[in-house]
């Protein structure tokens, strides 16, 4: 008799169910019986949805007892005690309902106690217990042997309705399945606990584990050595305790176990608290799916960690004493510092069985500079760039390692940037070289890594290493570099000497220019080499001649003389320029005429003519990066130098010829010019003698030719004067309209006698200049009888006069015979007609008039120049005359260079970064009186301005650095209340010149080198 019997309480409610919900209360009741935790539990569950089925009072579950072929009660719900003590256990020869079923194994059913005589020695018992009805339904197993009996009692005679019968068979089958389940599941338990006695004091590893990964039993040396307890194991998934590089091996060789081939020996990693171990593993299928896939496997195994590690240490030493042998062979063979660095990552790589590696170097700043790298990204290399664990001048570096970047304390930021490139650890080995840290070599783990001293001996072996093969390697290419460079320089000197050679004979200088490029383009071995020249104006430069360059682009492309170019950089620097990278160059733009032939590198000089004078530019270009040397510069700048010496040669001859030419025309023309009027006086003498002839006529003709020869006269003697600089202007303030008229008077003759037309055309308020009114009229006299001499008869001639800006704009133009733009800058020289034939033949010309205006216009600070759209279409001469300082200033001034005092008390500043240019004119204002201070610059201009607050400002323009300019500017806008006289004093007069000078704030503007006696007036005008 058991000693605790459980009260079953029912889990359903309600009366019977309708047949919709059949399937629903059966699905409940198997739910139920599913998430049984024991037999017990189930039997409760199962009798409660019996009663509830048919509507019982009372009931109880029995179950067999095979050995003694009994049936007992195993969950029950509404009797008391006394009655379980009396009916606990039933025969198959009893005469209560269940008896009888187990006798037939089918249902029976006693619907009046009172009135089944078989069930008479039972009534009382039944009165007792409070039924008189009960069926009793046979448990039945799948090979149809009694497993119990589901019996249901009721308090009133009762027979239950077929439909729930026959449901209560579908509970009953549910309830066989469910004792035979529970049956087997404790057979097999009483297996498992046999099977552990078996294994569980094994000296081997046993693991019984589902494929899926579930653990369903370890034994004690299994945990031991995982340094856990087989609690913790059970459970858990095996696949966690393999180390994951093997985890897809030993799946695969699993998965292919059949029941004909059931096991396998697997060599295998697996983790543990200490560590990863290296186990032998006996692995054995024991259960199957239909398809023959494994379910269940048994692992067996033994510790073989010492082996392996035996094994590994043999394998590591024979791999390092291979990479180190042959790091040793291949260093020998090196030839340049990249194989070096090529050669130690693979030995490194190779040694310490890393996948990365790389080189770092101190640069000259003490910066740790990437040499070498393998397996690293550029973004990674950027990021880390500059890190070092140890100084520059750090003593005795050691070698160490990040054995877990996650676990090291550094930087988040540099430790992300570890992290973005999937390393895991990471080694540090110091480069050392006569005791002096060099840099430091670096190897990395894709996975945790605890590197060992073993590691860094190797490691530190490979480093001197290494710091042997760079000083070898470095030491050899210094050698060869030193060869290379004698053999450069060698090979550069022979070009220079044969194109010096060259350019003493050769008297075409095209040729030697055109030689110079070939030479300079082959020996620098470049693709391109030109001769840029300096166009007139300062502005330009035309490819002259070039190496590499389309012929339809030589003579015919313009290059900037500013900032725009590397050509106009070289002027202003004054110096060679080299470029190594044209693409990150700061200091100039490059010029189409590079960018479109892909240069990349390139380096010019100045080409100098007679006199030291700005000729052009020597360039040579590459369309890769060339680092050009030092000799490179001194072979180039040798060749310009070539150059401009046969340039001043070539320039010399050619004036010597011109001198010549022109000695020769202007003999000529002065023994023409001079008999022209000796002609008629002796005519007319010869005709007094004899008393013949018009007397009136004949002395109107004598005095007219008499005045024309001491014209021609008072010319070449004015032109000399000038030259000379024995000629002085008597200024005064001058109305321009006046000039024009004296002008006008003095050419009438002239111009009648040609028939031509005169068009003047005066603004309609008056124009004063400061100046000398008799020259003045000379400059646009002049101008006017050219035009009258080179116009057809019956021209036009039209002057104009008009103001633009801070100047006065006279012009003279007319419709004559022109001239071709190439004898534009010829037409100002002494004794040229710029290659013209007169057309007008009653007027004698020594060709010195237009050089004559030209020097006069200078000395008033003015420019005279010439422009004709060619042959047959007329000439124009544009004089331009400074406007005068003020309305009200009207007393006439004399330059006289005698006097020491004409500028008392004027503060001036002379700002010229040419040294010499900017003393002298300093020590002539001081002759003058004035008090002078000096700057270099444009910042120091400024720094002297802002302290002294001088009167006048002399400002070079073409300034390196801060150019005139922008020092105007600057001195205008932030020194607003002052209102010195700032004058241009430069070498850029050109009219874009004068417009931007005026922009910036200047008053005035003077071309160097400017006239004494026209400075000095100018500033005593002030």
């Amino acid at each position: 008799m058991p000693t605790a019997r459980n009260q079953a309480v029912p889990s359903m409610s309600g009366a019977r169910g309708s047949h919709g919900d059949v399937l629903t209360r059966l699905n409940e009741l198997s739910s139920r019986l599913w998430r049984a935790r024991s037999l017990n539990e189930g039997l409760q569950e199962i009798l409660a949805a019996s009663m509830e089925l048919l509507g019982a009072d009372k009931g109880h579950v029995r179950l067999m007892d095979a050995a003694r072929g009994v049936l007992v009660i195993a969950a029950q719900h509404g009797f008391d005690r006394d009655y379980l003590d009396r009916a606990w256990e039933i025969s198959p020869e009893g005469v209560s309902a269940a008896a009888r079923a187990l006798r037939t194994r089918e249902r029976v059913v006693i619907e009046d106690i009172d009135c089944d005589a078989q069930y008479e020695p039972l009534r009382g018992n039944a009165r007792a217990a409070g039924f008189r009805a009960v069926q009793s339904t046979p448990l039945l197993g799948h090979d149809g042997e009694p497993l119990g009996m589901v019996s249901t009692h009721f308090r009133a005679p009762h027979r239950p309705p077929e439909e729930a019968l026959r449901r209560l068979d579908l509970y009953v089958r549910l309830a066989g399945d469910f004792i035979e389940r529970c049956r087997v599941e404790a057979a097999l338990r009483a297996s498992e606990e046999r099977y552990r006695a078996v294994v569980e004091n094994q000296s081997e590893m046993v693991c019984r584990f589902r494929l899926d990964g579930t653990i369903l039993f370890v034994n004690s040396a299994y945990a031991q050595t995982l340094g856990t307890t087989p609690e913790v194991l059970t459970g858990g998934n095996f696949w966690e305790y393999v180390a994951a590089e093997d985890r897809e091996r030993v799946r695969a060789l699993l998965d292919a176990l059949t029941p004909d081939n059931p096991t396998v020996r697997i060599e295998n990693r697996f983790t543990t608290a200490a560590g990863e171990r290296w186990t032998l593993w006996t692995n054995r299928a024991l259960a199957f799916d239909p398809a023959g896939r494994v379910l269940e496997a048994q692992s067996t195994g033994i510790d073989i960690s010492e082996r392996k590690s035996f094994e590994k240490a043999l394998a590591t030493g024979a791999r390092r004493m291979g990479a180190l042998y042959e790091l040793t062979d291949r260093l020998q063979r090196a030839s340049s510092v990249e194989e070096v660095y090529e050669t130690a990552m693979d030995a490194m790589v190779k040694a310490l069985d890393c996948d990365r590696a790389s080189i770092l170097l101190f640069d000259e700043a003490g910066v740790m500079r990437f040499v070498a790298s393998r397996g690293l990204s550029a973004a990674y290399r950027k990021a880390v760039e500059g890190h070092s664990p140890w100084r520059a001048d750090e003593k005795d570096p050691r070698p160490f390692g990040i054995a877990d970047i996650e676990r090291a304390e550094i930087g988040e930021e540099l430790a992300q940037a570890i992290r973005s490139e999937s390393i895991a650890a990471l080694a540090f080995i110091p480069l050392v070289s006569e005791g002096r840290l060099i840099g430091k070599f670096m190897v990395y783990s894709a996975t945790p890594r605890d590197f060992s001293d073993d590691d860094f001996e190797v490691a530190l072996t490979i480093a001197h290493q290494i710091v042997f093969g760079l000083q070898r390697s470095r030491a050899e290419h210094e050698r060869r570099r030193a060869e290379e460079a004698l053999r450069i320089r060698a090979r550069q000197q022979h070009v220079v000497a044969r194109l010096g050679e060259l350019a003493l004979h050769e008297r075409d200088l095209q040729r030697v220019l055109d030689e110079a490029t070939a030479l300079v383009a082959k020996t620098l071995e470049v693709e391109y080499a030109k001769v840029l020249e300096l166009l007139p104006g300062g502005h330009e430069l035309l490819l002259r001649t070039g190496y590499g360059w389309k012929s339809a682009e030589v003579g015919r492309s313009h290059v900037p003389a500013g900032r725009d170019s590397q050509a106009g950089y070289t002027l202003m620097s004054d110096a060679p320029v080299v470029v190594t990278d044209l693409r990150q160059e700061q200091r100039f733009s490059g010029p189409a005429l590079l960018r479109d032939h892909g240069v990349v590198s390139g380096m010019s000089c100045i080409i100098r003519g007679p006199g030291a004078a700005v000729w052009g530019v020597l360039g040579a270009h590459a369309t890769r990066r060339v680092a050009f040397t030092p000799d490179d510069v001194t072979f180039l700048v040798a060749v310009s130098n070539i150059l401009g010496e046969a340039l001043q040669r070539h320039r010399a001859e050619e004036a010597l010829r011109e001198t010549d030419r022109r000695k020769d025309e202007f003999l000529a023309t002065l023994s023409h010019e001079l008999r022209n009027p000796l002609a008629p006086l002796r005519n007319a003498l010869y005709l007094m003698r004899k008393g013949a002839g018009d007397s009136g006529a004949i002395h109107e003709m004598m005095e007219r030719q008499l005045n024309h020869l001491v014209r021609l006269v008072d010319d070449l003697l004015e032109m000399s004067r000038i030259s000379r600089g024995a000629f002085d202007l008597r200024r005064e303030r001058v109305d321009v309209a006046t000039v024009v008229r004296n002008a006008v008077e003095t050419s009438k003759p002239l111009i009648q006698h040609g028939r031509h037309q005169l068009d003047i055309e005066l603004p309609g308020d008056p124009l004063y200049v400061d100046g000398d009114p008799v020259r003045l009229a000379q400059i646009l006299s002049n101008l006017l009888n050219n035009a009258a001499k080179y116009t057809e008869e019956g021209g036009n001639i039209r002057l104009a006069v008009r103001e633009d800006g801070g100047s006065v704009v006279l012009s003279v133009r007319d419709n004559g015979i022109g001239m071709e733009r190439e004898l534009l800058p010829r037409v100002f020289e002494m004794f040229s007609r710029g290659g013209r034939p007169r057309v007008q033949r009653g007027e004698a010309s020594l060709g010195i008039g237009l050089a004559l205006s030209r020097r006069l216009a200078e000395m008033h600070g003015g420019t005279v120049e010439a422009d004709s759209a060619g042959p047959g279409q007329g000439s124009e001469f544009t004089v331009r005359l400074p406007l005068a300082s003020g309305p009200d200033h009207e007393r006439a001034v004399r330059a006289d260079p005698k006097a020491a005092a004409q500028l008392p008390r004027k503060r001036i500043l002379v700002v010229d970064d040419n040294r010499d240019a900017a003393d002298s004119l300093g020590m002539l204002l001081r002759v003058l009186g004035a008090e002078v201070r000096i700057a270099r610059d444009g910042t120091e201009a400024l720094q002297e301005y802002s302290t002294y607050d001088p009167s006048v400002v002399l400002l070079d323009i073409g300034m390196p650095g801060m150019d005139g300019y922008e020092v105007a500017r600057r001195i205008r806008s932030t020194f607003p209340e002052r209102r010195p006289a700032i004058i241009a004093l430069t070498g850029w007069g050109q009219e874009e010149d004068r417009r931007r000078a005026r922009e910036a704030g200047f008053d005035h503007h003077l071309i160097k080198p400017a006239d004494v006696e026209a400075l000095q007036g100018l500033l005593s005008s002030l």
